[in-house]
């Protein structure tokens, strides 16, 4: 195993300086870092996973340096604006052939708040940004600050909530002891209450899955980790809140404090997506979310056309060329809708 792990942060959006790293040899006895790697004339190709599925999402070809075992790659626009977290590592092809680090030990790239029209991510600008990800150690007690924010927590942790935050994000940190019921995260808002399935769905998500905690009324609920199926479709994430007003099935939302409401596609509520209906609700009624994952019993549908968030909160098959550009999912077939939301793309 390597001990030269090495982490870089990026906003959503920041092609930044090229990320860059020494390539080592794994160390031997009394050695606390291997060896730099010789890279000579060989090529050294970085490839970007995502870490909740280790799916492989970007390859480009890095370049090296006259200092012994170093690369550095660039961030593209690709990787600049899928936002989360990502391995990295850099495959030496020649005689060599080995990929770097050591798979057990991997690089990680953050790609955290989404920079958008009328957004600041510190320092000048206007607005509030969604707040930089936190992360919570095994047992320690943090606080999420601004709604959207990204938790990675380890076991045991405590969660506080700002009294003004209506929903977050909590992942597992990979590098912290994995979550099991008994040592899931522990939700806390002042005048509020969790709901007693969340320590069930974040067991569920314990192994990498991205969850989404939001707020109905008073109470918390938790969803995001795959329950294999339901009801509703198949592979289906789903989280019953309360309608903060009428809306009907097949609509795109977003938490507010009483409840969901109609998404609008402006940049002020870039990354706020929280899923589709799969019901139809009146105002102070509970209504089914779907946040990702086959919806079936639709109709209409335009088979394999992606469908995008309109004004009002409604599916279009037309893809914006102003405003606030989210991919919602799908259609699998007339009847079949796969709720897949993309990153938010700010046109002109």
């Amino acid at each position: 195993m390597t001990h030269n792990q090495v982490r870089w942060r990026r906003h959503r959006g920041d092609t930044g300086p090229a990320l860059t790293a020494i390539l080592r040899q794994p160390p031997t006895v009394g050695q606390r870092a291997g060896d730099p790697v010789t890279i000579g004339a060989a090529t050294v190709l970085a490839v970007f996973r995502r870490a909740l599925d280790h799916e492989v999402v970007h390859t480009t070809t890095a370049t090296t340096s006259s200092t012994p075992g170093e690369v550095s790659v660039p961030v593209s626009a690709t990787i600049a604006n899928l936002g989360g977290l990502h391995s990295v590592e850099f495959r030496v092809t020649g005689t060599d052939q080995r990929t770097y680090p050591d798979p057990s030990d991997p690089w990680w790239l953050l790609i955290d708040a989404p920079v958008a029209t009328g957004t600041s991510s510190g320092g000048g600008g206007g607005g509030a940004a969604t707040p930089a990800p936190l992360f919570l150690a095994d047992a320690e007690v943090g606080t999420v600050t601004g709604d959207g924010q990204v938790v990675f927590a380890g076991a045991g942790v405590t969660i506080n909530i700002d009294p003004a935050v209506t929903w977050f994000q909590v992942a597992p940190w990979p590098s912290q002891t994995a979550w099991a019921l008994g040592t899931t995260p522990a939700l806390t808002q002042a005048g509020a209450t969790v709901d007693t399935s969340a320590a069930a769905e974040l067991a569920q998500g314990a192994g990498g899955d991205l969850l989404v905690a939001a707020r109905a009324g008073t109470t918390w609920y938790v969803a995001g980790a795959d329950s294999g199926g339901g009801s509703g479709g198949t592979g289906l994430q789903e989280l019953t809140v309360t309608a903060a007003q009428a809306v009907s099935a097949l609509r795109v939302v977003t938490m507010t404090g009483p409840g969901v409401v109609p998404f609008e596609p402006t940049a002020a509520n870039a990354g706020l997506v929280l899923g589709v209906t799969r019901t139809a609700a009146s105002g102070g009624q509970a209504v089914a979310v779907v946040t990702s994952g086959t919806l079936e019993g639709a109709s209409g549908l335009t088979p394999g056309a992606v469908y995008y968030a309109g004004p009002g909160g409604t599916l279009t098959t037309t893809q914006p060329t102003t405003g606030l550009l989210v991919a919602i999912g799908y259609a699998a077939d007339a009847d079949t809708f796969v709720v897949q939301v993309g990153d938010p793309i700010q046109l002109a």
